[in-house]
This record gives C-alpha cells, structure tokens and sequence, in this order.
C-alpha cells in the first residue's frame, strides 16, 4: 500500500499479488502476452528501429504501436504479425513446456 494525502492505495504489485484479482490461468495469460511485447521492443530496439520507422514498415500508425508497446491495449494477431514481419519475426505454435 501507498499512502497519499492520507489515504492508502494499493500498489500495482499489491493488486498483481492478491488472489482475488485474477486467477492462475489469467495471470499466465497476461504474463504472456508481456513477453510477446517485450520480444518484439527488444527486436526493435536491437536493430536500432525507432517505433515511427517501425510503424510506416508495418503500415501501423505510431500511437497505435507505443500504446501496444507500453502495454495499454492487446493487440490483435493481425496487427501483432504486421508489426513483426519487418523485423524479421514471426509467431508459431508450439507445444507447452511441462514443468514438474
């Protein structure tokens, strides 16, 4: 908790930790699609692409890739494969690794 002015709030890594906000499976999900994300700024930033050249290479305007990049909208898978065929990237199905 952090508190303001007085009042408490939680904190992101609060609400992230309490099991009444998510489930298992939906963290998975969401911790997921932040490591597509974060594969696709580090491809980006390795080459040296800025997300302007990014977007006018993948035919997307630019708020649409910061606000996929900061992580404030879910792209589609569309619109994920267009942002990484420029990159040289692609997505594939694979089987899931089995932790024990």
């Amino acid at each position: 908790m952090k508190k303001i002015k007085g009042f408490n709030y939680p904190t992101f890594k609060d609400t992230w930790n309490d099991p009444k906000n998510w489930t298992k499976e939906e963290k998975k999900i969401m911790e997921f699609e932040a490591e597509i994300i974060d594969n696709l700024i580090h491809a980006r930033e390795t080459m040296g692409i800025s997300q302007t050249e990014l977007a006018e290479m993948s035919g997307m305007k630019q708020p649409m890739l910061a606000k996929i990049e900061n992580k404030k909208a879910v792209p589609r898978i569309d619109t994920l494969f267009r942002a990484l065929k420029p990159l040289g990237l692609t997505i594939g199905i694979m089987p899931i690794q089995q932790t024990n």
